[in-house]
């Protein structure tokens, strides 16, 4: 089943950021998926492609399948967009940051998951830098996305 892409409004990055911050400190919770849908922390793009609740082998995977549903659309207003970014983030949680089977999970750097707007940090965002190797460089980035989803590479 497919689902229309929407992108995060500013109380929908704030939730989720305060999601993260509470569980890097030890709180277990679950995510909190009910941001990617109710209107009060996202919105909904118009004539924008769907996306599927997929399993990834790979990040090259990931990035592949983005490539393919967003080719028709003109991503250059997108490419910094925080909450296109992090809404797909918030979509594939749970291969970005599996729970383990005592429910508990390891999440990275907030920045991993919500783009950041620091230049720094911004190439460590988890789906944006993997649909922009893929999308730019095609097969040729499989060596640098070729660890699971929820695996950081260190370049």
């Amino acid at each position: 089943m497919a689902d229309p892409i929407r992108k995060l409004n500013g109380t929908g990055l704030s939730a989720f950021e305060q999601y993260l911050r509470d569980f890097r400190e030890g709180e277990k919770l679950a995510p909190p998926f009910h941001l990617l849908t109710d209107s009060r922390y996202s919105e909904p793009l118009e004539d924008f492609s769907y996306v599927e609740r997929r399993e990834f082998g790979t990040r090259y995977e990931m990035g592949v399948y983005l490539t393919e549903i967003l080719e028709d659309t003109d991503m250059q207003s997108f490419l910094g967009d925080q909450g296109f970014w992090s809404w797909l983030a918030l979509y594939w949680f749970d291969q970005l940051c599996p729970a383990r089977a005592d429910g508990s999970r390891k999440p990275s750097q907030i920045y991993n998951y919500i783009l950041s707007s620091n230049y720094n940090h911004r190439p460590r965002h988890a789906v944006r830098t993997t649909w922009l190797l893929v999308s730019r460089y095609g097969e040729t980035a499989l060596f640098l996305l070729s660890k699971k989803p929820s695996e950081r590479g260190e370049l």
